[in-house]
């Protein structure tokens, strides 16, 4: 059905073209079989000529090789489609343009693009093993006539010295064409000139049975199991006419390259296509040889004939009379090289604009060019003879004379291929400053010397102009780079400027957020408010955080812009981070019906050195992005190992894909794409700082994408394995856990709060004392010292931009007094730079809390550094505590004398000290139980030995 439907497509656009075609271009075909036929096979081709050049109207013309000749003769076709022989022979007698394109055949639904004769012989002939045993025998053909079925294999006898009828006698059957390999198993001939892959149809066909015959000279066609005798020669060819202009010739041969092998056209003509036009040069070689109309007119004896009879003989009598002719024209060429050579010495000596001069050993000169003579004045006759001395001012005579009698006396010239600078005198007596390079040879007559003299009196007050604007450049240059660090002077103040206003606008925005999100996060965690003002509570925070988003990816632009952004080169543990970013992106699929897929190698290295946190935002940047974008199907975070200790990551998603046109532009600063904007989310930053993280951390994020495929964003990193050799101390927490208070039977934790604004002092104070904190408030830098001293707290939270005294400050003061060493301080922190955060920590805190401030990491944050354990919001009310992987909070007295014991694998002593432990540190003193029990005493001393480091 869809083959009809594509028929009567073809057929109405071949109407429809038709009717609007400007000329009639005829294709005339050879029909060396029934007309019908030729039709049959060729016309889909005319069609598709039509369709792809609308305006023309292909007729195809089928012709005998007659009607052909006389139709290209009258130029009454266009193009012409015929077999190689015939082409070679019309070429011959009408000159035709070169073939546009060679047909490639179709067998067994595979191209071929050549054909070949083939010789076949009975298999149990033993006689007859090689061509040249053809000799004396009888071949059976269906037509002398026959390119593949004659003339190459009367040409491959030809090669090797056979003639037909001398050599081999030749009988003519009928056809079918099979006819000729039955005339060989009915012993009527020797052997079968047939073409290519008749023996091998006839075994398909059952006309023959396996291993009966055999192929002479046989030869294989890569991915065809048939056999073949003689050399490849290239199909039919299409040509044009000498009238078809050339574009209309390129047009109708590119159509012709273009034919699908695997279309309609193609399978209904029973062809693979078209190829470039191939070299018919060895057809015509061929037809030549066996002298092959129109090639018959030649001499029945021919220099090809006397080569190849006498050819050994005229091969010695060549190369005798060649070594003649090559030593006779060495010898006149090498006379008239060395004649050429003086010449040429003599005219570059004349005409060379510098000063020449020779002299003997006796200082006298012997040789004076034209420039010489224009240099000093002197002409030839005057000179010659004369001594050196002549050209010298006074001063160097004596220099000179002492040189010349070391030279007389054998020693060796010491100043010969330097480049001297000195003074010359004229005819006139005038002195002029020169350059000289002195040369020197010996001959029979004794050593003579070679002087190549320059005028340089104009260079020199060149260079001395040179100079002075030298010396001016200086003090333009000087000046400029004046007035370059004067505009370098007020760049960077103008930057120092903007990163101010950054702080301050940091400080600024976050402040009121702090108290927006705290009140939010507040009201949420209460219990008495209803259910519909929950919602309206969830939006604020949703938006505050949104809000917040924004904020934070302006500041981030501006610190990459300022170059501020920095990478850290630290040891993480990869997995671990992978993980951490799946269960956060998970709940978001899972909401939208996504499926998440995560495919880790299994040889991916646990820890590696790298920057963490940066490679985290741009993971979950990513993943975001595909969860948002995509409605349908799943999100992917594919992660491979690459040669180099390089890690790609890739981020594939089934959502609506990118236009190639925004697929650059979306890496733009503030740039959305028609499906960002119209979900109305993100600020066009996101991609901006994951590219600029990524080319920080050294890689490349680039997005390969499809419309109505979907997406993905690759980027590779360097990644070196790194060994972790010490154990990680921290808690563990699950995605999503929400703590609700302290657990039972612990104290109240003392936390002093320094913060002069006083929504924020109402938000922390109620995040703290609704978990069970004790908490005291101080609005200034002085109260907060005092209160440390009368109050003890365990926890000091300090705002780092109070206005009399800043947090630095308060905690310096607090850092100095006795017993404050080991009190946690954890910054407030609204600071957009990363120097600013080194600042703080350098000022005594131990870790920085970024405004606003977020429930969870503030009760986690405090549970680190004290040792707490909470109790969480779940099924059951189940309690996740802390999970304790070494004994870093036990005193280092203690810790070395529990080192001491595992040592001596003393268990008394052991369980003495965990049951003094069991008061003040409970968890510490479980975990040494679990270990005493399970006898790994080892472990015991090494969790104390790595604590004490």
């Amino acid at each position: 059905m869809r083959s009809i439907s594509l028929a009567l497509l073809i057929c109405l656009l071949v109407g429809v073209t038709r009717a609007h075609a400007e000329k009639t271009l005829n294709i005339g075909v050879l029909a060396f079989r029934d007309k019908a036929q030729t039709i049959q096979k060729w016309q889909p081709l005319a069609n598709y000529l039509d369709l792809t050049l609308p305006r023309y109207r292909f007729a195809l013309k089928p012709y005998t090789y007659k009607e052909l000749e006389d139709a290209i003769e009258r130029r009454q076709v266009d193009f012409v489609l015929t077999h190689a022989a015939h082409f070679v022979q019309i070429n011959a007698m009408i000159s035709l343009s070169s073939p546009l394109a060679t047909v490639i055949e179709r067998e067994s639904d595979r191209p071929m693009p050549v054909y070949a004769g083939t010789i076949i012989v009975r298999a149990d002939r033993n006689d007859i093993a090689q061509l040249a045993d053809l000799k004396g025998k009888t071949v059976a053909t269906s037509s002398i006539q026959g390119f593949a079925s004659y003339q190459m294999q009367a040409y491959e006898l030809f090669k090797i010295g056979l003639s037909i009828p001398d050599d081999v006698k030749v009988i003519e059957v009928e056809l079918p064409i099979d006819r000729s390999v039955d005339t060989v198993l009915e012993g009527k001939a020797d052997a079968a000139f047939a073409r290519m892959g008749l023996p091998e149809q006839m075994m398909r066909e059952g006309k023959l049975a396996p291993n009966s015959v055999k192929v002479l000279n046989a030869q294989k066609l890569a991915g065809f199991d048939w056999a073949f005798s003689t050399t490849l020669y290239p199909l039919w060819p299409f040509a044009a006419m000498t009238q078809v202009d050339d574009e209309l010739a390129a047009q109708v041969a590119a159509a012709l390259l273009m034919l699908p092998h695997d279309g309609e056209v193609a399978r209904a003509s029973n062809i693979w296509g078209f190829t470039i036009p191939a070299n018919y040069q060895p057809v015509k070689e061929v037809m030549q040889a066996l002298h092959i109309s129109p090639f018959d007119q030649v001499p029945e004896f021919s220099w090809r004939d006397v080569w190849h009879r006498y050819r050994l003989m005229i091969s010695f009598a060549l190369l005798a009379v060649a070594i003649i002719l090559l030593l006779l024209v060495w010898l006149a060429l090498s006379r008239r090289k060395l004649r050429e050579s003086e010449e040429r010495l003599s005219t570059l000596i004349e005409s060379a604009p510098d000063a020449i001069i020779l002299a003997n050993a006796k200082g006298l000169i012997t040789g004076w060019n034209k420039g010489a003579q224009h240099l000093f004045g002197y002409a030839m006759d005057e000179i010659l003879g004369l001594p050196l001395t002549q050209l010298m001012p006074r001063r160097y005579l004596a220099g000179h004379l002492a040189g010349m009698e070391r030279i007389q006396s054998g020693e060796q010239p010491r100043l010969l291929g330097q480049s001297l600078e000195m003074e010359a005198l004229r005819k006139d007596g005038s002195e002029f400053s020169f350059e000289m390079v002195m040369g020197s040879w010996v001959t029979s007559s004794g050593r003579h010397f070679s002087a190549i003299i320059r005028d340089i009196s104009e260079r020199k007050r060149i260079s001395q102009e040179l100079e002075a604007h030298r010396h001016n450049l200086e003090q333009l240059v000087s000046q400029r780079t004046a007035e370059l660090e004067q505009a370098k002077n007020t760049a960077e103040a103008a930057n120092r400027a903007k990163t101010v206003f950054l702080a301050n606008m940091s400080h600024e925005l976050r402040t009121p957020l702090n108290a927006i999100l705290g009140f939010a996060q507040i009201m949420q965690g209460d219990k008495l408010i209803p259910e519909n003002l929950r919602a309206n509570i969830a939006i604020i925070n949703r938006s505050g955080n949104h809000l917040l988003a924004l904020i934070n990816d302006v500041l981030e632009i501006s610190r990459i812009e300022a170059g501020r952004t920095t990478v850290s080169k630290d040891i993480f543990d990869l997995s671990a981070t992978l993980q951490a970013v799946r269960e956060m992106i998970r709940a978001q699929a899972v909401g939208k019906g996504l499926a998440l897929v995560v495919d880790i190698p299994d040889q991916l290295p646990r820890f590696v050195l790298g920057d963490d946190p940066h490679l985290r935002q741009v993971l979950i940047n990513l993943l975001v992005n595909a969860v948002k974008y995509t409605e349908h199907g799943e999100v992917q975070l594919v992660v491979d190992l690459q040669p180099g200790q390089i890690i790609g990551f890739r981020v594939n998603d089934t959502g609506p894909g990118i236009a190639p046109d925004d697929q650059e532009r979306i890496f733009q600063a503030f740039y959305q794409t028609e499906i960002g904007i119209a979900k109305g989310e993100g600020t066009g930053l996101g991609l901006t700082i994951s590219r600029e993280f990524i080319r920080l951390m050294g890689g490349e994020l680039t997005v390969h994408s499809t419309l109505g495929q979907g997406s993905s964003f690759c980027f590779a990193l360097p990644l070196p394995q790194a060994n972790q050799t010490s154990s990680t101390v921290g808690t563990e927490y699950t995605a999503g856990d929400q703590v609700m208070g302290l657990a039972p039977g612990q104290p109240s934790p003392r936390i002093l709060l320094v913060e002069d604004n006083p929504d924020n002092q109402h938000v922390a104070e109620q995040l703290l004392t609704q978990i069970g904190c004790e908490v005291c408030v101080a609005a200034k830098g002085q109260v907060a010292v005092q209160l440390f001293q009368s109050r003890r707290p365990h926890l000091i939270l300090i705002d780092m931009g109070m206005a009399e005294m800043d947090g630095s400050q308060v905690s310096r003061q607090i850092r100095s007094l006795p017993d404050a060493s080991d009190v946690p301080i954890v910054a407030l922190a609204a600071s957009a730079f990363q120097e600013n955060r080194v600042q703080v920590i350098a000022a005594g805190c131990n870790e920085i809390l970024s405004k606003p401030i977020e429930a969870q990491c503030l009760y986690r944050m405090i549970g680190r550094l004290l040792g707490l354990r909470y109790e969480y919001a779940g099924a059951g009310a189940a309690k996740i505590e802390r999970k304790i992987d070494d004994l870093g909070n036990l005193p280092i007295e203690l810790r070395q004398e529990i080192c001491d014991v595992a040592t001596m694998l003393d268990d008394a002593s052991m369980l003495a000290i965990i049951e003094r432990l069991r008061t003040d540190f409970p968890d510490e003193a479980d975990m040494i139980a679990e270990l005493v029990k399970d006898f790994r005493f080892d472990k015991i001393a090494t969790l104390c030995c790595v604590s004490s480091d």
